[in-house]
């Protein structure tokens, strides 16, 4: 199937989907713009290792999160709190690891000299 047809193979009548590259968004750097990552699998590799790699790129671009989200509806209210909490976390995290990471450079003058 092309990329920017329908599920029964017809094309869009817009012209340019959204997967398709020379449509309004276009592809950039190899990636296809609807945003589906392409993988190939070797018959002569492992297939636990094929799977390993599948559930990081679903892990690294939230779709499994995503998904058990979705499972059941969810409050506006409660929505709203947990994208508050998500971004506190996400500040937080972020500046402890910036934290932590001055704290572990090697050089710097040690502020203790005469301890």
């Amino acid at each position: 199937m092309a990329p920017g047809s329908g599920r029964d193979g017809a094309t869009s009548a817009s012209g340019g989907g959204a997967c398709d590259p020379g449509g309004p968004w276009g592809a950039r750097d190899g990636v296809p713009a609807c945003g589906a990552v392409e993988t190939s699998h070797d018959p002569n590799k492992d297939v636990e290792a094929a799977y390993r790699s599948l559930n990081k790129i679903l892990t690294i671009d939230r779709v499994i999160d995503e998904a058990k989200q979705r499972r059941y509806y969810e409050k506006p209210c409660r929505k709203r709190q947990r994208e508050t909490y998500e971004t506190c976390r996400r500040i937080y995290s972020s500046e402890m690891a910036r934290k932590i990471s001055f704290l572990m450079r090697k050089n710097r003058p040690d502020p203790w000299l005469g301890c």
